[in-house]
């Protein structure tokens, strides 16, 4: 049975390794892009331009002492919660692209088992040697 399903498996396997490796190479140049050239990145740019111009509104509402109190958060601080988020999520993907090629190299592990080791010949038996008889 494991013979029929090699080559199945095997297929299944290149292409965890071959579909990860891509993602983290298309994650890895969308981080490069998004750090090193940000001005090249259409939602980044509208995203951040329209940060500063929405409306001013508290992030918390809340009632102290029969007192209504706001807490506002200031654009730089959006900001850094933004990019915060865009670390965060880049890096689940890349542990994503990371375990789809793991898994396919656990395949080819499983498939592919080391040979195992030489047995030691044995000695032959020696013949085991007779007492002479004597008489008394």
């Amino acid at each position: 049975m494991q013979q029929q399903l090699k080559p199945l498996l095997m297929l299944v396997a290149m292409i965890l390794i071959l579909g990860g490796s891509a993602l983290a190479i298309c994650f890895g140049y969308a981080a490069w892009q998004v750090l090193y050239h940000p001005e090249k990145v259409d939602i980044l740019s509208y995203i951040l331009g329209n940060l500063a111009a929405q409306k001013d509104v508290p992030a918390m509402t809340m009632i102290v002492d029969g007192r209504v109190g706001e807490y506002r958060i200031s654009a730089p601080m959006k900001v850094f919660g933004l990019a915060y988020l865009f670390i965060a999520g880049l890096a689940m993907l890349v542990s994503i692209a990371r375990c789809l090629s793991d898994a396919g190299v656990n395949i080819l592990k499983a498939i592919w088992l080391p040979p195992a080791p030489p047995r030691k010949a044995q000695p032959p038996a020696q013949p085991a040697q007779k007492k002479p008889d004597i008489a008394l």
